[in-house]
């Protein structure tokens, strides 16, 4: 007679389960990023004209960052969703990325305060 208390569990019919995915840093959205501040620095400070140094600022302020933040939020998403596989120098790429954009928006700043102090 089998002893009904003992519990005799059954491995052999279930299948591994499947490894975590690898997860890698986004990429496009820091250098669409660093591409918002490179072009709207370089509009507002190359060009003379105030509405082009308005559309710099735009451009490099909420336009970089708003991408620069969707950079952080999707490499959030990335850490916790498997094996995070990011290279050493990628918080440095981050920091470069984030001074590149408070520099585009200062250099327009500046662009458009000489613009609206000629007028």
């Amino acid at each position: 007679m089998a002893d009904p208390f003992l519990f005799e569990p059954d491995f052999g019919d279930d299948p591994p389960p499947p490894p975590p995915p690898n997860t890698r840093p986004p990429w496009r959205w820091l250098l669409l990023s660093l591409a918002a501040a490179i072009i709207g620095g370089t509009l507002a400070w190359v060009t003379g004209s105030l509405a082009l140094a308005v559309l710099g600022w735009v451009i490099a302020g909420p336009g970089g960052l708003t991408l620069l933040a969707w950079f952080r939020n999707r490499d959030q998403r990335a850490r916790i969703s498997g094996v995070y596989l990011a290279p050493t120098w990628a918080p440095a790429a981050y920091w470069a990325t984030l001074g590149c954009c408070l520099a585009a928006i200062i250099a327009s700043a500046l662009r458009v305060a000489i613009g609206v102090g000629r007028m």
